[in-house]
């Protein structure tokens, strides 16, 4: 079983003091601790915390015989960052990382990991994907963040991350979904409902 989630937590680290016992963030509404392999993407995160206080939260729930462990990825291949709103000192990153249960590790391959930013001036838009082989199928995973300026220029990043992370994890001939058996692409994607209540967008899914 998979799990992928994805966080844009703007900014700002939801686990800013690891001193505290991390029963005080209740990752229950977002993590299923019970998967084998967990993808998760950020946006706008300052900082590992997050993904550290995820994996002790999923470990504490599971026996000391069946723990996950992240698999490693260079840092510049797990992340695009920049300056920002919220982050004009300091930098913000789109990162991705992979935690896989001691159970099935022998049957997980972390192929290749690659990072693409969406431009100079596009501080940490962009995307940071991985290529998981799982037993025998290949699986791409992208955590991105598009532009929030319009359609066209987050279509225009899209296009872009498609082409540059396709030549980046697989071949220069090709791009992003001409590559994989499956692709979960997830992340800020800036798209945004106007609709006058949430209960209105739920009653349509």
């Amino acid at each position: 079983r998979i799990w992928c989630g994805t966080w844009s937590v703007g900014a700002k680290d939801p686990a800013v003091d690891m001193d505290n016992p991390i029963e005080n963030v209740d990752f229950s509404p977002f993590v299923d601790h019970t998967a084998d392999v967990f993808v998760m993407g950020v946006q706008e995160a300052v900082s590992d915390k997050v993904f550290w206080a995820v994996q002790r939260y999923i470990n504490q729930r599971r026996s000391s015989h069946d723990q996950v462990h992240r698999m490693k990825i260079r840092k510049d291949n797990d992340r695009v960052a920049g300056h920002g709103d919220g982050s004009l000192l300091g930098l913000k990153f789109t990162g991705i990382a992979v935690f896989v249960s001691n159970r099935i590790a022998s049957s997980v391959r972390l192929v290749k990991a690659a990072a693409c930013s969406a431009g100079a001036v596009e501080g940490s838009k962009g995307g940071a994907a991985a290529v998981l082989v799982i037993f025998d199928t290949v699986l791409a995973f992208v955590s991105s963040h598009l532009s929030s300026k319009s359609a066209e220029s987050r279509k225009q990043h899209y296009v872009f991350l498609n082409r540059l992370l396709g030549n980046a994890l697989g071949s220069r001939y090709f791009q992003l979904q001409d590559e994989f058996h499956h692709i979960v692409w997830m992340g800020d994607l800036n798209f945004r409902l106007s609709m006058k209540s949430a209960g209105k967008a739920i009653s349509m899914m």
